[in-house]
């Protein structure tokens, strides 16, 4: 279907020999007295090229000039605009506003992390301070309790028996 609608195209396109508007001439599409005639020089001796003979595609690109000439003065006019000024004047207020921001956080981010650094460094010597530093020294203040249980309080004692009737 698609390889139909090509040829039908590609023929439509050699028998008329006109071409889309979105694709470019080839030298092939253009009729055969315009590829045939060579450009004859003047009686100085300059070759002048031929005008292009299609018109519509001279009135596409003044109508595409018009109208970007016409987005760039209405762009020049909303740039007047004193709605728009006020505008542009309030963006670039936020936009301080917001980078003074950024800048703060940041601050506060580096403080933070320094705090911390000195959290996890008190820490650290609290618990040097609460362990013991040599194995038989009597334990310092804050040392948890022994694991095993002192006297007979470590040995397990059976259930009584069940007395029997």
């Amino acid at each position: 279907m698609k390889r139909s609608a090509f040829l039908a195209v590609l023929l439509g396109v050699a028998a008329t020999g006109q071409v889309r508007a979105d694709e470019t001439p080839r030298p092939e599409a253009r009729p055969p007295a315009e590829a045939a005639a060579p450009a004859a020089p003047d009686e100085a001796g300059i070759v002048k090229k031929p005008l292009p003979d299609d018109m519509q595609q001279l009135r596409q690109r003044e109508h595409t000039l018009v109208r970007n000439l016409a987005m760039v003065r209405d762009r020049l006019q909303l740039e007047r605009d004193p709605d728009v000024v006020a505008a542009k004047k309030a963006i670039d207020a936020a936009r301080a506003a917001l980078d003074q921001t950024l800048k703060e956080k940041t601050r506060l981010d580096a403080e933070g992390a320094r705090v911390l650094d000195e959290l996890a460094e008190v820490q650290g010597k609290m618990k040097a301070l609460t362990t013991r530093s040599q194995p038989g020294k009597p334990p310092r203040l804050g040392d948890r309790p022994p694991t095993r249980p002192r006297g007979d309080a470590h040995k397990i004692t059976p259930p009584n028996p069940p007395i029997l009737k």
